[in-house]
């Protein structure tokens, strides 16, 4: 797998794309001496004009991005520390980001209990988060089959990223987020392009190396496989803008308006 710098996007770029309806979340793969690395991602859609003023993407329709916008990447840190660095790599100004967190998860390891272990990494650092106000760690399922489908999601949303910025761009809708990394996230940047294939024993999955670059790609994985998770927890607002943006004029917009009022109305109604 491959990237380049027009994956990468500046501070100030994301500062201009996202906006505060966006939903936040992050990620974590553990380990001890094999690093420790979490992941901070946004997502959300991006409209025509803003797709072509700021990221030179000439687009007819909306698309959802995903967006990686900050890295922690440590090893040889105990548990309660590496909370600690968490917590202080979260802003709680100016817009209380560690509220905003919709979601965080980490690998089975995180939860499963040592032999002689009396608590679980989870039972360590979630106190520390909580405490903090950011939301505590949940498990995500980062078994072989996972990372094979994750895996595949993730090219796609960087290939797709490449595709936007080509000499002849896709004009049909996107069916899956566009993938950005920022310019603040290096080691993630740097660990991408020397992903190989598992072969033989396993060409549909990536290689694990042993090195630094294994917890960094199982960091992106495991806050890329949040994504649908994510979406599916947005406020009603948030889905209504979302839906009315696909509108190519204001006519099919107030149509979509319509649709989708109508739809959530009956949904309330049989909720009752």
């Amino acid at each position: 797998m491959s990237t380049d710098l027009s994956t990468a996007v500046s501070p100030s770029v994301i500062d201009i794309i996202v906006r505060p309806w966006w939903s936040a979340y992050a990620g974590m793969a553990w380990g001890f001496r094999r690093h420790a690395v979490v992941l901070w991602a946004c997502a959300g859609r991006v409209e025509p004009y803003t797709a072509k003023s700021v990221l030179a993407i000439d687009h007819p329709h909306p698309f959802d991005v995903v967006i990686f916008y900050r890295e922690l990447c440590v090893s040889l840190v105990p548990e309660h520390d590496l909370a600690r660095m968490i917590v202080d790599a979260t802003p709680e100004y100016p817009h209380n980001e560690r509220k905003h967190l919709s979601r965080f998860c980490a690998g089975r390891n995180v939860f499963e209990q040592g032999q002689y272990a009396v608590r679980t990494i989870a039972d360590l650092i979630n106190p520390v988060l909580q405490k903090a106000g950011i939301v505590a760690l949940r498990e995500t399922d980062d078994g072989p089959d996972s990372r094979v489908v994750t895996f595949r999601d993730v090219f796609d949303g960087l290939r797709r990223n490449y595709a936007l910025r080509s000499d002849d761009p896709p004009q049909e809708k996107q069916t899956g987020p566009v993938i950005f990394i920022s310019e603040e996230c290096p080691e993630l940047i740097s660990a991408i392009p020397s992903l190989e294939a598992d072969e033989p024993k396993r060409p549909e999955d990536v290689k694990e190396v042993g090195t630094k670059q294994d917890q960094i790609w199982a960091a992106m994985m495991n806050v890329y496989r949040d994504y649908p998770a994510v979406v599916a927890s947005e406020p009603l607002a948030v889905r209504r803008a979302k839906h009315i943006q696909q509108g190519v004029d204001p006519m099919h917009q107030a149509q979509l308006m319509r649709e989708f009022d109508a739809q959530n109305s009956r949904r309330r109604v049989r909720s009752h």
